[in-house]
């Protein structure tokens, strides 16, 4: 038995002794006072039982209705516990119905439930570095489809590969970039730490992919001054795009701002719907080495507008170089093999 149950049975027992005590107290009170007055002893004794019968009777019902009370309030509580309960559960099934409702109309519809299942799968036992691991990078696609939900802009601190590869992989129909050469120092080109980079022979060759799928891939180099169009670097860089079967036209920051275009920053429209844009930091100790401080992909059609105006006013102020037949002649093997077969296109 529980120390609980023992307590109540304990409790009952206490509750029939006072009971009986109680009744056979006014039983006899009521037989004495019968005798007092003389009564005959039969009736006394029939006066005092019933007396204590009915002192018997008052007690049980007394306790029968205090009990029928606290069953009444216990009901209470039990039914507003219930109420509650269901009122949580109904809410819970409610959010996921609509969830679930909005998953299904969803255009990530499938991408939604692999990623639910593949959550899923990280058990209890996983070491919490591992965890923490997958919970930042499910933050960092929380955060990106919030911003891209807003339609508006989406952000990054630093260069984010992922973005422009994935970007470069799935684009349809049109590829637009300007592309800023500044120069160093020595006053040699400075390709801003891409085109020679294991991120910018990937999105080479997955331009050359797009290509193969029909989309028209334009790039305007902006050259700081007029004679870095003689660089040999950046005439390979040149040369190579242009071989790829990129359409490729350079101009120089004095002809544009005789145009009435003052201020040129690098950015990449893809399908007129993204604008891929790159925030740039010179370092002072390193002025040949720029640093990407931020990327940022607008969605919003006002500036998808103005960048597309920006790139058609540029690529009319620009024009295609000739070729440079001392790049053709030492330009290398490597630079000319078929990119197809270089291709490692991202994970889906």
């Amino acid at each position: 038995m529980t120390p609980l149950s023992d307590r109540s049975a304990q409790a009952g027992r206490a509750r029939l002794i006072i009971r009986i005590l109680v009744t056979t107290v006014t039983g006899g009170v009521t037989y004495l006072v019968s005798a007092v007055v003389r009564q005959p002893p039969a009736q006394s004794l029939m006066l005092a039982v019933f007396v204590g019968g009915v002192v018997l009777v008052v007690q049980l019902l007394a306790e029968f209705d205090g009990r029928v009370v606290a069953m009444e309030r216990g009901q209470e509580r039990l039914i507003a516990e219930v109420r509650d309960l269901l009122a949580d559960k109904f809410s819970a099934v409610g959010e996921a119905t609509e969830l679930f409702g909005r998953v299904e109309v969803s255009a990530l519809r499938e991408d939604v439930i692999r990623l639910a299942r593949s959550s899923l799968r990280i058990g209890q036992p996983a070491p919490p570095l591992l965890v923490e691991l997958a919970r930042a990078q499910i933050d960092r696609v929380t955060h990106l489809l919030d911003q891209v939900g807003s339609g508006s802009v989406a952000t990054y601190d630093g260069e984010d590969r992922d973005w422009l590869l994935a970007l470069a992989f799935h684009v349809k129909s049109t590829l637009d970039a300007i592309s800023r050469g500044s120069a160093g120092p020595d006053g040699r080109f400075v390709d801003e730490g891409l085109w020679r980079t294991e991120l910018g022979q990937r999105y080479l060759e997955l331009q050359v992919r797009a290509l193969g799928d029909g989309v028209r891939i334009r790039r305007v180099f902006i050259l700081e001054r007029p004679e870095l169009a003689d660089d040999p670097l950046f005439r390979d860089i040149y040369e190579e795009q242009e071989d790829l079967g990129i359409e490729v036209q350079a101009v120089d920051l004095p002809r544009i701002r005789i145009a009435g275009i003052n201020f040129v920053s690098d950015f990449v429209l893809f399908d007129d719907v993204v604008s891929y844009e790159l925030a740039i930091s010179v370092p002072k100790a390193r002025p040949a080495t720029p640093m990407y401080v931020g990327t940022s992909l607008f969605l919003d059609p006002v500036r998808i507008g103005e960048r597309r105006q920006r790139f058609d006013a540029l690529w009319q102020q620009s024009s295609k170089l000739p070729r440079h037949p001392q790049i053709d002649s030492t330009r290398s093997a490597t630079a000319l093999a078929q990119p197809q077969e270089r291709l490692t296109p991202p994970p889906p």
